[in-house]
């Protein structure tokens, strides 16, 4: 399994400073008579993190290293594998990334945004 890091992208990956994490664990919620409630998790793993990630003002050469981790068959093969990648803070884990933006800001100069989803499997 490949990790995102700058070993295997061939660049700095440090995101730029603010990256948002956001945690919505998974419950079920059954509501009673009488205003009682209970509440279940749905399974074992019940809150994946979502990273989203900014790496601003890269050169055109840093940002192709970074993209084609994302589509290469190696890295991200453009969503459908998880690949390794150790958050701000956190633990390292897999991580799969569905969607990415780049956003041309000035010659040789883009901001890149990506969003890293939690996955579960062996």
């Amino acid at each position: 399994m490949a990790t995102f890091d700058a070993n295997t992208v061939g660049s700095d990956v440090s995101p730029s400073y603010s990256p948002v994490l956001e945690i919505k664990p998974q419950v079920t919620t059954v509501k009673m008579g009488d205003g009682y409630e209970q509440r279940l998790h749905k399974g074992l793993n019940v809150a994946p993190r979502i990273w989203r990630l900014s790496f601003d003002k890269r050169n055109n050469s840093v940002t192709t290293n970074i993209l084609n981790f994302l589509a290469s068959s190696i890295g991200g093969n453009n969503g459908q594998k998880a690949f390794d990648w150790t958050p701000p803070y956190g633990l390292t884990g897999k991580w799969k990334c569905e969607q990415w933006s780049v956003t041309n800001v000035s010659y040789d100069l883009n901001d890149i945004s990506l969003e890293f989803i939690e996955v579960f499997e062996t």
